[in-house]
Parts: C-alpha cells; sequence; structure tokens
C-alpha cells in the first residue's frame, strides 16, 4: 500500500468521525433543548402551585381573589357549594385543592413521558377528578379546565369519559 492510499483512508476516517461527532452534538443539543422546556413548565407549575397554596392560607388574600372574578365566581361556588353540601368557603378550598393538583397533574402531563408514566397519570387523574366535587370543580371551575392546556384538559377528560 501506498502513502496516498493510507492518507485517503485517514481522510475518510477523519470525515466519518467528524460526521458522529455532530450528529452527537446535534442529538445532544436536542436533548438540552427538551430538558429546558420540561424544566420551564414545571417551574411554571410550581408557580402555580405556590400562589394557589397562598390563597388556601390566607382567606383575606382568596376573598379578595373571589370578589375580583364578580359574579362567575359567585355563581360557580354556590354550584360547588351545593355539590358538596357545604358552605361557600368549603367550595373556594375544595376549588383551590383541584387547582392545586390540577397544576401538579398538567405539570406530569406536559414533560416528557413514557407509556409507563402516562399510564401512571391515568391512574391517578382518573381517582381524582372522578371525586363529584372535584370533577365539579374541573368541568366548571374559573381557574381549571377553562385555563389549562387545550391538549392537557383533551387528556383529562378522555380519563374521565373512560369507564374502566
Amino acid at each position: 500500500m501506498n502513502w496516498d492510499a493510507i492518507g485517503a483512508i485517514a481522510e475518510a476516517v477523519g470525515a466519518l468521525a467528524i460526521l458522529i461527532t455532530l450528529i452527537y452534538l446535534a442529538v445532544q443539543v436536542r436533548q438540552a433543548k427538551l430538558a429546558s422546556a420540561d424544566t420551564n413548565r414545571l417551574t411554571r407549575a410550581s408557580g402555580c402551585r405556590e400562589v394557589t397554596l397562598a390563597m388556601m392560607q390566607n382567606p383575606k388574600l382568596l376573598e379578595s381573589v373571589w370578589s375580583a372574578y364578580g359574579a362567575d365566581a359567585t355563581k360557580y361556588l354556590q354550584g360547588l357549594a351545593e355539590e358538596v353540601s357545604g358552605s361557600i368557603e368549603e367550595a373556594g378550598q375544595i376549588d383551590l385543592y383541584t387547582q392545586y393538583y390540577a397544576w401538579l397533574h398538567w405539570g406530569q402531563f406536559s414533560t416528557t413521558m413514557t407509556s409507563e408514566d402516562e399510564r401512571e397519570l391515568r391512574n391517578i387523574a382518573g381517582a381524582f377528578y372522578n371525586v363529584p366535587a372535584i370533577r365539579y370543580a374541573w368541568e366548571n371551575g374559573l381557574g381549571t379546565k377553562a385555563v389549562m392546556d387545550t391538549d392537557f384538559a383533551a387528556f383529562i377528560d378522555s380519563v374521565l369519559e373512560d369507564p374502566a
């Protein structure tokens, strides 16, 4: 074998190594972007849950927020109170409880999921959202299904439609 042939083979191997490296880097960049997007969504969900907890722990804040929503909130809370045979205040707490878990479940739903993760979330959501008061709050609340991502809302609705 002459040196020209060896040089040509070395160049081909070097070019192949560069191509493999570029493909590897492209995959790594894509994975990093997905991880960053997941982190962003989980941070958003966490922030929404923190606000919900703050309202649950501060009756004055909760009253102010409900007051800001006006007649729609009053009508909704009265319906939820009837659903649970309780007071408007209890209905407000159940609504916030539902919002808290809706944001938690949205965070889980909107991140990278395996089929096992989805199956687990379906089981959890089925048990949670099929509780009559929770279902009422999900379907009618001002801060639940009405403001959630449409894909997530469709996911929860599909869970609720599944009799299993």
